[in-house]
């Protein structure tokens, strides 16, 4: 994993993880390893994850089917 990103436009309730590799979504700026688009207009910053901060299942655990879909991971 090569960091850990949050939208600064929408109330932060988990990390996410850029994926590096792949881009199914067709958004300029990539996607999580989650499969969400990085949208420009949300301001995707880059993280320091502190003691009781969460991170995106789907993320933190790529092989894992489903994830909590994209109200489970933000509000």
């Amino acid at each position: 994993m090569s960091g850990y990103i949050a939208p600064a436009a929408k109330v932060f309730t988990v990390a996410h993880v850029r994926d590096e590799e792949v881009n199914s979504t067709g958004c300029p700026e990539g996607e999580t390893i989650c499969g969400m688009p990085l949208e420009p207009a949300e301001i995707w910053m880059p993280i320091t994850l502190r003691p009781g901060d969460r991170v995106c299942a789907g993320c933190a655990d790529p092989g894992r089917a489903g994830g909590e879909g994209e109200q489970g991971m933000l509000l």
